[in-house]
């Protein structure tokens, strides 16, 4: 009977989480929760409140304009190691916690706000270029496609400042990459 036991107990460790795929594409919705593995493809629509925990993944590329009961989203909270991508749409306030990841690249984020202790979450932000204003905690820049941003980081007293979790990815202009492979043939030459 012993070894009946260990080959279950492996086969139910080896087996992931049940996890399903959701897609939005139109329409409002009050809440949504994703658990486990799930997955949510956002391409329209709006969500008054998305939860994102345990190991879900957001891809969210696109919403209706934000209005209360609507469009867009009103708060987005990533939890435990949950991952998101966003690279449009719009977002009243966004909010990430524990060990989630986030990948922003384009789209309008209102307000961040990081809720992890110890600043293990983390947000990369790719853009062309940015400037923070510690004094007023507003993050400015220029999305890949040209569009601006302009995002309010907030901060909880205690807490590691959400500045202090993001990280920076460089677009380089299309003149600067020339340039640079230009250089890199003549020193190659020499």
């Amino acid at each position: 009977m012993r070894p009946f036991t260990t080959v279950l107990l492996v086969l139910t460790l080896a087996v992931p989480a049940f996890a399903t795929d959701y897609t939005i594409t139109g329409g409002y919705f009050d809440i949504k929760v994703y658990r486990d593995y799930d997955t949510l493809l956002m391409t329209g629509g709006g969500v008054n409140s998305i939860t994102a925990e345990d190991e879900s993944f957001l891809d969210i590329r696109n919403t209706s304009p934000f209005a209360v009961g609507s469009g867009g989203v009103g708060t987005l909270d990533m939890w435990d190691s949950s991952r998101l991508e966003f690279s449009g749409g719009q977002v009243s306030g966004f909010y990430i916690d524990d060990y989630a990841t986030a990948v922003l690249s384009g789209g309008r984020i209102d307000k961040i706000r990081n809720e992890s202790q110890l600043g293990d979450a983390q947000i990369e932000i790719i853009c062309k270029g940015y400037n923070y204003n510690s004094q007023t905690k507003k993050l400015t820049g220029i999305w890949g496609n040209d569009s601006a941003f302009n995002i309010q980081l907030a901060d909880l007293t205690g807490y590691v400042p959400t500045y202090n979790i993001l990280e920076f990815t460089i677009i380089p202009e299309p003149m600067t990459l020339l340039l640079l492979s230009l250089g890199g043939l003549l020193i190659r030459r020499k």
